[in-house]
């Protein structure tokens, strides 16, 4: 008996070791159409809640600066779409299908275009590692990812396609993050863009939540800095994400970013400043004129 209860732990074991490779199978089975359509309702909802900034000069700027970037990330899956939500908070968030949003106030405390760079990059891993769809996944329980690993996905499949607004909510795995550091830094280096953006940036936010924790009690502080909440820059992190660079090849020769950032972060300052636009009241329909007998 004893035999018996040990083969089955055992079996459960290795199944459950099994999970993340299954999952990342039946990921890459969802097709494209599903994960854009997932990611589109739930951007919209986003857009029901945070005010984006539209102005098509900013905008134009914003893609300017990312292009570099976008050039060497696959697109062949995904059209990425790169939005600036009106949020103080220093974050950034992508979706399946290709959205990706950066808070006005992570470019606005941004000091180069690197820095940016080295968190959308780390975004842009997100989607192409497909780990909000993953997140999904995982969520519904080990034995449908089973089930659907074995050749049955219809039914998890229909659990994925509902639960759009559980994708801004999640918070992505330790091994999510660390994959979507290693492969930013990747993108990064094809691009010659300095990676040290992104090490810069998690200084910087970890200085200011050290700073926030002193002015509010507790967890504030972290829901104050969502990025960081969601985007944990440990020390340790910090020093490995130092390490890849150190072995990554052609550190060192870099490109430059040929786009003028404090513009863009002043044109943006303009945008945000501009008061709210409110709808104008519509007018009283005209009584239809009597017709003639």
């Amino acid at each position: 008996t004893f035999g018996l209860v040990a083969a089955f732990v055992a079996l459960l074991a290795g199944v459950w070791f099994a999970k993340e490779p299954m999952v990342r199978a039946i990921a890459a089975r969802v097709p494209a159409e599903w994960e854009i359509a997932l990611g589109d309702t739930a951007f919209k909802q986003v857009t029901v809640s945070h005010k984006l900034i539209t102005d098509r000069a900013v905008q134009r700027q914003l893609d300017q600066l990312a292009q570099p970037l976008l050039a060497v990330v696959p697109q062949e899956r995904y059209p990425f779409h790169l939005h600036i939500v009106e949020n103080a908070t220093l974050n950034a968030f992508a979706l399946p299908g290709g959205h990706v949003a950066i808070h006005s106030g992570l470019l606005l405390t941004a000091e180069s275009p690197e820095e940016v760079l080295g968190v959308l990059g780390h975004e842009l891993s997100h989607v192409t590692k497909q780990h909000g769809t993953r997140a999904l996944i995982q969520n519904v329980g080990l034995f449908a990812v089973v089930q659907a690993f074995l050749g049955d996905a219809t039914g998890l499949l229909a659990v994925v396609a509902n639960n759009a607004p559980f994708l801004l909510t999640q918070k992505f795995s330790r091994d999510h993050e660390r994959e979507a550091d290693e492969q930013g830094l990747r993108y990064l280096a094809a691009a010659k863009l300095n990676p040290r953006g992104l090490i810069t940036f998690f200084e910087k936010m970890r200085r200011e939540e050290e700073r926030m924790k002193e002015q509010l009690p507790g967890g504030d502080a972290l829901d104050s800095l969502s990025f960081l909440s969601t985007h944990p820059p440990t020390p340790e992190r910090v020093a490995r994400l130092e390490q890849l660079i150190a072995k990554s090849a052609g550190a060192g020769n870099y490109a430059k970013v040929n786009v003028d950032f404090k513009a863009f972060q002043q044109a943006l300052r303009a945008q945000l400043s501009q008061p709210e636009k409110k709808p104008e009241p519509k007018k009283p329909k005209a009584p239809d004129a009597p017709k003639a007998n």
